[in-house]
């Protein structure tokens, strides 16, 4: 499922809103792939939605203000939530960028910390993760 734009009308105003989240797709075990490839790719797919979402997001804010100050202020509370949104997926970015890299180098699945291997079930709930469950709990993540 891709991340979307959705356009709300309340009080008469046009507020675009911006769904952050979308979910993990399941891996497809029917395709013969490895699991890191498989992985790479979704990793890729969604490192592309989140930068098609960026572009958006950096389009709503370059866009011009109201001269009307009631609107205006309206409009520069929504572009502090737009900043918000827009930092959380360069942040995403960056960590699946990070987590590219680890699977091309050979070293994804490695805890950082202890360097044992991070369980299945946490990678596929969050695959750019750097700390086995263990190491994560210690460090309060």
């Amino acid at each position: 499922m891709a991340a979307c734009l959705v356009h709300n009308i309340e009080f008469g105003y046009h507020v675009p809103t911006y769904h952050l989240f979308t979910p993990w797709p399941q891996p497809k075990k029917e395709t013969g792939m490895t699991d890191h490839q498989e992985l790479q790719n979704q990793l890729k797919e969604r490192l592309a939605s989140l930068e098609h979402r960026v572009a958006g997001l950096e389009g709503d804010l370059r866009s011009a203000h109201s001269q009307d100050w009631e609107e205006r202020a309206s409009e520069i509370s929504g572009d502090e939530v737009l900043e918000g949104l827009e930092g959380a997926a360069l942040d995403e970015i960056a960590q699946i960028r990070a987590a590219l890299k680890r699977i091309k180098d050979g070293e994804y699945g490695a805890c950082h910390n202890c360097a044992k291997h991070i369980g299945a079930k946490r990678l596929a709930a969050l695959p750019f993760a750097v700390l086995c469950i263990d190491c994560a709990s210690q460090a309060g993540s």
